[in-house]
């Protein structure tokens, strides 16, 4: 299939993505090698690794809540979960046309052809219509409401924004706010509670320098897909150290969470100094590399790890120390 795109420089440009073929994965074929070649399919469909991460940091909302682990938990995994790979699956198949035209995306399942982009639409409409019926289980529509504000959010304006503008990436961080106050408030806490502020404003900050990371491991292939970019706006050794300083405001607003009481004990304020350490060395280490692609990779795996330690830190302390 091929769509003409109209560039500013009033030249089109053809963009092509495959159309299913005839061999289109799905779970009727029965042999090993290729349920397991479907699973991982719908895996990337869904991006699997961003909504574990959401899943977790909602977890963690719930756990921080004081509730402890019961029902209402796994009610409230269950359904960011879906939620998550839902809104997920609905962004491919929004950008479709963009993914095509980038070398770190034209692989994925809907425009390498692998799964056809009404397959994709169906199958996130689904994901997101259970995820959202699964949080209104849990007795409070206020959980629901959130999660399909996050919905709204992620896929109705920062996916459109990103067309229009390099600076989509601060609005759109606020999603990344909005799991830890899904899981806070089905704990039974309070949506005031300064805690959870405290909490909330560290996800999101953290969402900026994890976007331009990826922007600038990949600047070239961001470049290509025609959208407007930061690296179009500040030369390479600009977009650094602005990643940077957003690396030391993340490392910031987690220092503040125990100011806030949001842990007990004093040994896991301790770690939470520990890995904030490492983790500005390794912001020192991206603004020595000069911002290398190799650098920013590095840099990129580390804000990963850095924000699972923190999530394992803030679970541990509730679950041992209360």
């Amino acid at each position: 299939m091929k769509k003409t795109i109209s560039s500013g420089m009033n030249r089109n440009r053809v963009v092509m993505y495959k159309q299913p073929s005839g061999n289109s994965l799905t779970f009727a074929n029965l042999s090993l090698d290729g349920l397991l070649r479907t699973l991982q399919t719908y895996s990337v469909l869904c991006k699997i690794r961003i909504s574990v991460f959401a899943t977790l940091s909602a977890s963690t909302g719930f756990i921080l809540s004081g509730t402890g682990i019961n029902v209402t938990f796994f009610i409230t995994v269950a359904g960011v979960f879906l939620l998550a790979c839902g809104a997920s699956a609905l962004n491919q198949y929004q950008e479709r046309w963009t993914d095509a035209k980038m070398e770190r995306t034209n692989n994925r399942p809907v425009p390498s052809g692998e799964v056809s982009a009404a397959h994709a639409l169906k199958l996130s409409c689904v994901l997101v219509i259970s995820g959202i019926l699964i949080l209104s289980c849990s007795g409070d529509l206020r959980i629901a409401g959130l999660g399909m504000f996050a919905v709204i959010w992620y896929n109705g304006f920062y996916t459109v924004l990103k067309k229009y503008t390099a600076f989509a990436a601060l609005p759109g961080a606020l999603v990344g706010a909005v799991p830890p106050a899904i899981g806070w408030l089905a704990g039974g806490a309070t949506l005031s509670d300064y805690r959870l502020l405290a909490v909330s404003f560290f996800f999101f900050i953290w969402q900026v320098p994890h976007f331009w990371l990826l922007l600038l491991a990949n600047r070239n292939d961001y470049e290509k897909s025609g959208m407007p970019v930061m690296s179009r706006i500040f030369s390479f050794n600009q977009m650094t150290r602005l990643t940077v300083v957003w690396m030391t405001a993340a490392s910031v607003s987690c220092l503040l969470m125990p100011l806030y009481g949001v842990l007990n004990a004093g040994i896991s304020s301790a770690a939470l100094l520990f890995v904030t350490i490492w983790f500005l060395h390794k912001g020192y280490s991206l603004f020595q590399g000069k911002g290398s692609s190799e650098a920013c990779r590095k840099a990129f795996g580390a804000i990963n790890l850095y924000m699972f330690f923190i999530m394992l830190v803030l679970n541990t302390d509730l679950l041992l120390f209360t």
